[in-house]
């Protein structure tokens, strides 16, 4: 007997109705992942400018320490701190200082480094 649709029951085919499900299901969960990426993305990047500032404002401050730094350690800079701090201290003595000569160039010669490898002149011991 030939099947038609008048004929039909009211059966339910879950055929259909499961593959709009999947669709949906897989449409949706792309949108959703699409979304969340772009904002991680966007959150990873106001890190990164931040980051960057933050960077920026170290090395410039470091700049600063250092040539601060680089004022306390001159001549004048110590003399005066020396006459702040009343220390009993000044220039040094032609006698205090002591005058080290080396010896000539020929007279010293390197250290031989033995890589532990027998010489082709060396004779082997028994």
């Amino acid at each position: 007997m030939a099947k038609n649709r008048k004929n039909q029951g009211g059966e339910f085919r879950a055929g259909p109705v499961v593959r709009a499900a999947l669709l949906c299901l897989f449409l949706g969960g792309s949108a959703i992942g699409y979304v969340w990426q772009t904002q991680q993305v966007a959150k990873l990047g106001v890190e990164r400018r931040q980051k960057e500032n933050a960077l920026a404002r170290i090395e410039s401050e470091n700049a600063l320490k250092r040539h601060q730094f680089d004022l306390q350690l001159q001549p004048r800079a110590l003399e005066d701190r020396v006459r702040a701090l009343r220390l009993p201290i000044g220039p040094h003595q032609p006698g205090q200082v002591i005058h080290v000569s080396e010896p000539a160039g020929g007279s010293i010669t390197p250290a031989r480094v033995n890589d532990g490898l027998a010489s082709a002149d060396a004779k082997p011991s028994l």
